[in-house]
């Protein structure tokens, strides 16, 4: 048997007990193989080939959510979409969009056909890793421990990026090239502060 219609609903392909609303089983075409089994194929294609589609074009796994307006609403997706309108290259990007409470999809990362990873944005750069949030000033990284101590780096404005350790503010660079430690705004090429008295530079040069 390969499709079964389970008693309320659930529907098994390639198995007899299927244990959700759609359960898919194969089995691989070798134990010893190295490479994915394909388990489903979703395509689309185009009603005429006489001309070049679009990039962007593509196929769409949409999810949606319960909620108390539209029930379900749109959610998530997940992209396969053309980098290219010419039809001859078949370069595709794989794109993961996200919904921000109103019925539409935002972009929210995206993997080219490169190998490139861009988060926000999602443009894909020649980067391997490009990351716009949109003028937030929000940190675009943060690293964090077991004790809950974390690193941040990212934009406290539009031009100045920043580095904090627990939300204070360890090093500041400037657009114009001023570097601040101990201070969010220098005044000069490279200004460090600290609250305490005693060393604020030190610079040793090995003979």
């Amino acid at each position: 048997e390969s499709l079964i219609l389970k008693y309320g609903g659930n529907v098994g392909i390639g198995t007899t007990s299927p244990d959700s609303i759609l359960d898919i089983e194969t089995t691989l075409s070798s134990d010893t193989q190295t490479t994915p089994e394909t388990v489903l194929t979703l395509s689309t294609k185009y009603s005429s080939t006489g001309a070049d589609g679009g990039a962007g074009a593509g196929t769409r796994l949409l999810f949606k959510l319960p909620d108390d307006t539209a029930n379900p609403s749109v959610g998530a997706s997940i992209d396969a979409v053309k980098e290219n309108a010419d039809d001859a290259i078949s370069s595709t990007a794989l794109v993961f969009s996200t919904s921000q409470d109103d019925e539409t999809l935002d972009e929210a990362m995206r993997i080219t056909s490169g190998g490139s990873l861009g988060l926000g944005s999602g443009t894909g750069t020649s980067t391997k890793l490009h990351v716009d949030d949109n003028g937030s000033t929000t940190p675009l990284f943060r690293m964090q421990n077991s004790s809950g101590n974390y690193w941040d780096y990212g934009f406290s404005d539009a031009t100045t990026l920043k580095i904090a350790y627990n939300a204070g503010t360890k090093v500041t660079f400037l657009s114009s090239g001023k570097v601040g430690i101990g201070v969010t705004d220098p005044e000069c090429e490279l200004e460090i502060k600290g609250s305490t008295f005693g060393k604020k530079l030190f610079i040793d040069h090995a003979q």
